[in-house]
């Protein structure tokens, strides 16, 4: 018997189908093996469905999902042709691009998940932390990039007037401030409410997504699905049934958190469920297409590009970046 979830995926084929159907390509002769590789955590949740219900076979594709630890995995499958979909931070999709790997962007799912945790309630603005020692993370990436230039666009310089501390990871950052050695720390999701949980007073101080739309009135575009170019071109239906997934898991697990977190405990996505309900959000978390999403990711990528050419591998991306 079909689950409502198979079900669901089956008539999101259909439609795709005859969206894709009307641009002329060719008919496939049959379903193509399509990959999805996930990445574990946060970015993940969203294929929570998928991974359980896989092999999920449609008209043009015969989809398995993956889960793969970190961002550099990722990168390898995909500059390999391993696997036709995944997930990245979107400056890590720029990079890859630059350096002539054939991906597109297909669409943004988490438009951030940082924030400035801590236990100093006096922290209230982010002028607030001049004069502080802040425990950092990702030292030159993403999250380095946004906390510096938040800052300074907030008139506080990142390098004279707060102490930014980069020895620990995200584990490890989560323990200390649990156990009270830590007063003022960025972290993403779901680290913020394994702490939350477990700590007292702790509390999220600062959104940065909140900063970022302050600073752009527009969203902070932090993670995106990218698909192979060559794949795409080949089987423009077969990927289009691939991203129909991937947005009706997004859609599956926001419109019920609670079930989210049980789907995610049956996973190697390496969260545990409950966290995951009462994560979610502050995951902002939607599926936006390439097309729509395009003017947002410019104004990031134009923002690293001004702050540290090398986030997105030397150059701003042209057009083409986005599948269309």
């Amino acid at each position: 018997m079909q689950t409502a979830r198979q079900v669901i995926y089956l008539f999101l084929f259909i439609a795709t189908t005859l969206v894709v159907g009307a641009t002329g390509h060719a008919e496939q002769s049959g379903p193509v093996d399509i990959t999805i590789a996930s990445l574990r955590g946060p970015t993940g949740v969203g294929m929570a469905p998928a991974l359980l219900d896989q092999p999920i076979v449609g008209e043009h594709a015969r989809i398995s999902v993956e889960v793969v630890p970190e961002p550099s995995v990722m990168v390898g499958r995909l500059a390999a042709g391993e696997v036709a979909v995944g997930m990245l931070p979107s400056n890590v999709a720029a990079q890859l691009y630059n350096r002539g790997i054939p991906v597109q962007i297909a669409a943004v799912t988490l438009w951030g998940v940082l924030y400035v945790v801590g236990t100093d309630e006096t922290v209230q603005e982010w002028t607030d932390l001049r004069g502080r020692s802040v425990q950092a993370i990702a030292r030159g990436a993403g999250p380095d990039i946004m906390l510096r230039h938040i800052l300074s666009r907030n008139g506080v310089d990142p390098d004279s007037e707060v102490e930014l501390d980069y020895r620990y990871g995200h584990v490890e950052l989560a323990q200390l401030l649990i156990a009270g050695e830590v007063e003022t720390a960025v972290l993403p999701e779901p680290f913020v409410t394994q702490v939350l949980s477990r700590a007292d007073g702790v509390d999220v101080r600062l959104d940065f997504q909140e900063a970022w739309q302050d600073l752009y009135d527009s969203r902070y575009p932090q993670t995106v699905i990218v698909v192979r170019r060559d794949i795409a071109e080949e089987n423009p239906e077969a990927i289009a049934e691939a991203l129909a997934v991937i947005r009706s898991g997004w859609d599956t697990v926001l419109a019920d958190p609670d079930a989210a977190g049980g789907l995610v405990d049956r996973t190697d996505l390496g969260l545990p469920g409950a966290v995951v309900t009462a994560a979610l959000p502050r995951f902002n978390a939607e599926y936006v297409g390439a097309a729509d999403a395009a003017d947002r990711l410019d104004e990031y990528f134009r923002v690293l590009f001004a702050a540290e050419p090398r986030a997105i591998g030397g150059a701003l991306p042209d057009d083409d970046i986005y599948l269309r």
